[in-house]
């Protein structure tokens, strides 16, 4: 499965019109591994730590409002 936001999912997250937000925020499965977002928009800067071997990821904002996201492959 390769998952990747729309404009309109976008939209309906940050403005809390999204029926299902969790369709699209936490973790989801990629083709190459993992997609994780999250909605914080009073946040700097998010990381997403591997419990595995303990490396934190930074997140990307992918929206200016606070959606960020990973990929962890």
């Amino acid at each position: 499965m390769n998952r990747s936001l729309t404009d309109v999912d976008i939209y309906r997250v940050v403005h809390s019109y999204h029926a299902d937000p969790f369709s699209v925020l936490g973790q989801h499965p990629l083709d190459s591994g993992v997609v994780v977002r999250a909605f914080r928009p009073d946040a700097a800067a998010l990381a997403v730590l591997r419990t595995d071997s303990g490396e934190r990821l930074p997140m990307t904002r992918i929206d200016a409002a606070g959606l960020w996201e990973v990929v962890v492959e």
